[in-house]
């Protein structure tokens, strides 16, 4: 792994793999020190990853991810005994095995299961620009997630469970579980409820763009 001097050599070095950025905020806010993160929805470890480059500094943690063919390139980024540690089911509302829709080509472009989900809308959201194929997969409240987990402690959360963000947002206790910095999915209108929620525990919003929420202690 990687070594870097200090914060500042690693934001200009390390290969960023977030959407917009989001990893350099995490750090911004982090410094020098290494902790624990909690990806759930974490696709293949690599593609739009909130997660991997602190991964690359020396950060252990979780990644939960439902659809089987990123989740192989996961398993394959972190092998069995590497501090990370990554599960194969999806975190919703309820216990049980649920349908599941595993999206693959984007706009004629070869998939990634980016825009997989629980959420049947799904397909009406995408229309014709995606495909999807049906499939189950185990689910679990975020209260029965937990016992599975190597950690329980996560300074750093990233969601991303297209259209059920929020819904797995209020199950967390996020005093409890030790978070610092929570980045949440959320492309909608309805920003403010995450804010009122995050703040219940002393989390603020310090940036947004257009697909994702960010909040600090």
């Amino acid at each position: 792994m990687q070594k870097f001097k200090n914060i500042y050599e690693a934001m200009q070095t390390i290969k960023k793999h977030s959407q917009n950025d989001e990893e350099l905020h995490v750090l911004n806010y982090f410094g020098a020190r290494k902790g624990t993160f909690l990806d759930l929805g974490a696709n293949d470890g690599k593609s739009l990853s909130n997660t991997h480059a602190l991964a690359e500094l020396g950060w252990v943690g979780c990644c939960v991810e439902p659809a089987h063919a990123p989740f192989q390139r996961l398993q394959a980024l972190y092998p069995v005994m590497e501090d990370v540690q990554v599960l194969n089911c999806a975190v919703g509302t309820e216990t049980g095995v649920f349908n599941f829709l595993e999206s693959g080509e984007i706009k004629g472009e070869p998939g990634t299961g980016l825009v997989s989900s629980l959420d049947p809308k799904q397909k009406d959201k995408w229309g014709k620009h995606v495909s999807f194929s049906e499939t189950t997969v185990s689910c679990y409240t975020w209260k029965d997630l937990q016992p599975l987990l190597r950690y329980k402690k996560f300074g750093m959360v990233s969601i991303d469970c297209e259209n059920l963000d929020y819904d797995i947002l209020i199950q967390m206790d996020l005093g409890e579980m030790g978070v610092e910095f929570l980045i949440v999915e959320s492309n909608s209108i309805e920003n403010q409820k995450y804010i009122d929620y995050c703040a219940k525990f002393g989390l603020k919003l310090i940036h947004s763009n257009m697909e994702n929420l960010l909040f600090a202690k």
